[in-house]
């Protein structure tokens, strides 16, 4: 059986799957797709793949992405899709391709499976709860059970005046209209629907007994399970009792949210006090009080369809909807994140949390970092995942364990050490040494880039899988030159901003226009930057070229490598038609800045016959060329 990595040669597939259940369920998926075509003539594509979940069957689903999508029809499939299918290993379904697209020829498809679990029913053995003198109904999603309606418990009081605190609920009704507690639910203060005492995630409050107003997470789990914080609002709300447009509004949840409004109290200290946002907006309560005096809410909206989390001002006292969720009859396994890592040296280490024994675990990144400083996990399922960090950077990592129903948390802080530049730097995502060196105001690689998985020229694909040529598609040219790629695989198709990492190693970017400037005129005084397909400056190549004959032809003018940037003669591969295959071996090194402009890219070079250095643009299609990474600043 051949395990396709997105590529194929001849005939037909690339597969991509999604977490699992509606949209982007976190806790669990469908992984270790493997696919084969049947080569019996039958144009039959067996596709094999686990699936993880807490739910007893799920309904496997299909895409075709080739000029489509297109949905893959039951009748196409026989085996594991479709619904009925169980959590477990090795699933396998064989797709009929020629009877769902008679005719086609395909070099390349794409295919993604998605796992569907089914919503709309009321809590096994509970459809309703009588609590407080009214009857709520309950709705199931996923492995929650929630009342299906706002909570409206309690003495309806003055929405200028404060609650007291003692043993009875005190409730406020929009614009102090009975009618609108009945219609969508009490407003509370979140003390008061926390039923004072201590903040503390996922109290009982004021909910009936076997409920508690929910987490963060538990919220979260839910907005996953309908496609996150930017989609997830319409699916979770009603389609009536919002003010028009009410976006996206499907309730494909059964949440049933309305539109109830908000307001604020001062308790007659500072005023005015106010109901506002009826139809408009919603906050509904959590039980995740951070540390600060504001009170955490989910916010849903009638003019978009966002479902993310708030923090209401503490003063004037806000007011909020309580909407309870049934205890969880099991709990996840226990988190244990690891010990904290303080001191790392280099951007890698490996993480060391809990295997769950019941539940399924995730790493997430809880910290704030710039966006070109964000770390990534190996495997975020894995509680073992190597860690990618940018020197210098502290990471507080977060190992959430969670069954279908709610979350276990446990943190742990990885701190990476500043990288001093004149050290080797270690990739490890292959092993390689990279020699450093500080040229102007950046540490540069004293070696071109070799990553990723050996291709023919012209063969490179947007996958994210990292791929590269070798000189004359021999493996040895890409251990001594370094490997070539063209433009877009060498930014990973980031096509915007200085700090592109690409296939540089995490902390490390693909240079600009203007940091070969930096590196050149550093060198050189005389180089300018300006100078477009031409040769500039008076010895900054030479400066730059590794000296001697073992990688440059004669006479390797001017070779001085002053600096140490020991430019190898790697020459480069073309895929035009006109001049297919590998080209200047021993003669030119090209190097791909990130800089664009238009349909050209810039690149900097070295020739063995002259010192100069030049400057050209050139398409981005057909050339693949060599990659020399930059340290991202320590500041």
């Amino acid at each position: 059986m051949k395990h396709f990595t997105y590529r194929l040669s001849w005939l037909l597939l690339i597969l991509a799957t999604t977490h699992l259940m509606c949209f982007a369920q976190e806790k669990g998926r469908i992984f270790n797709v493997q696919a084969e075509q049947r080569t019996n003539g039958s144009d039959t594509i067996d596709v094999w793949y686990d699936l993880a979940g807490f739910e007893e069957t799920f309904t496997i689903t299909g895409l075709l992405a080739y000029g489509g999508p297109y949905e893959i029809a039951v009748e196409f499939c026989t085996g594991d899709y479709g619904p009925g299918v169980a959590p477990g290993n090795n699933k396998h379904f064989a797709y009929y391709a020629g009877g769902h697209k008679p005719g086609v020829e395909w070099t390349k498809v794409q295919i993604e499976l998605r796992a569907y679990f089914q919503t709309g029913e009321s809590c096994p053995g509970m459809p309703t709860v009588d609590y407080a003198g009214q009857t709520y109904e309950t709705i199931k999603i996923g492995g929650q059970c929630w009342l299906k309606q706002n909570l409206n418990a309690g003495t309806m009081i003055d929405y200028q005046e404060l609650p007291w605190l003692d043993d009875e609920i005190e409730k406020y009704c929009y614009d102090n209209n009975p009618s609108n507690c009945n219609t969508y639910g009490a407003l509370y203060h979140w003390w008061e629907a926390m039923d004072y005492g201590q903040a503390t995630p996922g109290k009982q409050g004021i909910c009936p007994s076997g409920f508690h107003i929910p987490t963060n997470y538990e919220f979260s789990m839910l907005i996953n399970l309908f496609g996150g914080n930017s989609l997830a609002g319409g699916a979770l709300k009603a389609p009536n009792l919002w003010n028009a447009p009410n976006t996206g509004a499907t309730n494909i949840s059964f949440f049933t949210a309305f539109g109830a409004g908000s307001g604020y109290n001062s308790a007659g200290l500072t005023g005015p006090d106010d109901c506002f946002g009826i139809g408009e907006l919603s906050y509904i309560f959590t039980s995740s009080m951070n540390n600060g005096p504001n009170k955490p809410a989910m916010g849903l909206y009638f003019n978009n369809n966002d479902a993310t989390f708030t923090d209401l001002v503490a003063d004037p006292f806000p007011f909020g909807s309580v909407r309870c969720m049934k205890n969880c009859d099991t709990q996840p396994s226990s988190s244990n994140a690891g010990s904290d890592q303080t001191q790392i040296s280099g951007n890698f280490t490996t993480l060391a949390a809990n295997s769950p024994a019941y539940g399924i675990g995730k790493w997430v990144i809880v910290s704030t970092h710039s966006a070109g400083k964000m770390g990534a996990f190996e495997d975020k399922w894995n509680p073992n995942s190597g860690f990618y960090g940018y020197p210098g950077e502290t990471y507080l990592l977060e190992w959430q364990i969670s069954n279908d129903c709610t979350v276990s948390t446990d943190q742990c802080v990885i701190g990476f050490e500043a990288f001093v530049c004149g050290n080797n730097f270690v990739d490890q995502r292959n092993g390689e040494v990279y020699p450093t060196i500080l040229i102007g105001d950046y540490c540069w690689m004293a070696k071109n880039m070799t990553i990723g998985e050996q291709t023919e020229v012209g063969d490179f694909s947007d996958d994210g899988q990292i791929q590269k040529s070798c000189y004359d598609d021999d493996p040895s040219k890409c251990e001594e030159y370094g490997g070539l790629y063209n433009w877009k695989e060498a930014v990973q198709q980031e096509y915007s901003g200085d700090f592109r990492r690409g296939i540089c190693p995490v902390g490390w970017f693909i240079p600009t226009d203007a940091l070969w400037c930096d590196l050149t005129t550093t060198i050189d005084a005389t180089v300018d930057c300006e100078t477009n397909n031409d040769w500039t400056g008076t010895n900054a190549g030479g400066q730059l070229k590794e000296t001697g004959n073992t990688h440059w032809l004669n006479p390797n003018t001017g070779a001085s490598n002053t600096i140490g940037f020991t430019a190898l003669g790697a020459g480069y591969a073309s895929s035009y038609y006109n001049e297919f295959g590998f080209h200047e071996i021993n003669e030119s090194a090209q190097f791909w800045t990130s800089t664009h402009i238009s349909y050209s890219r810039r690149v900097w070079h070295v020739a063995y016959d002259e010192s100069r250095v030049g400057r050209k643009s050139i398409s981005a299609n057909f050339r693949e060329l060599s990659v020399r990474c930059v340290h991202y600043p320590n500041y």
